[in-house]
C-alpha cells in the first residue's frame, strides 16, 4: 500500500485525533495485507516442496528429531514397499 486518501464533499480539516484514527486504520490494512502475503508465499513454497517431496523415486522418511518417530513419508515409500496411503 503506498498511500491513503480521504475525501470529503465539504472542505474540511481533519482534528489530529481522526488523522489518529486514520494511521490506525491504514497500520492495520498494512498488517492485513502483509500477513495475507507472507502466508500466499508459504502455501506457495509448501506446495513447491510437496510436488519435490513426492516427485522422487527414493524412498523419503521425515523422522521427529527427538522421538525418532515417523511424521511423514513421501510417495516413493509406497510405490518401493507397495503400501497405500490410507
Amino acid at each position: 500500500i503506498g498511500g491513503f486518501f480521504v475525501a470529503c464533499s465539504y472542505s474540511k480539516t481533519f482534528p489530529a485525533s481522526e488523522k489518529q484514527i486514520f494511521r490506525i486504520l491504514l497500520r492495520t490494512l498494512q498488517l492485513e495485507v502483509t500477513r495475507l502475503t507472507a502466508t500466499e508465499q508459504l502455501k506457495h513454497l509448501e506446495e513447491s516442496f510437496r510436488s519435490i517431496f513426492n516427485s522422487t523415486s527414493d524412498a523419503i522418511f521425515i523422522h521427529d528429531a527427538d522421538t525418532g518417530a515417523i511424521v511423514d513419508v513421501n510417495d516413493g515409500v509406497f510405490r518401493m514397499f507397495g503400501y497405500r496411503r490410507g
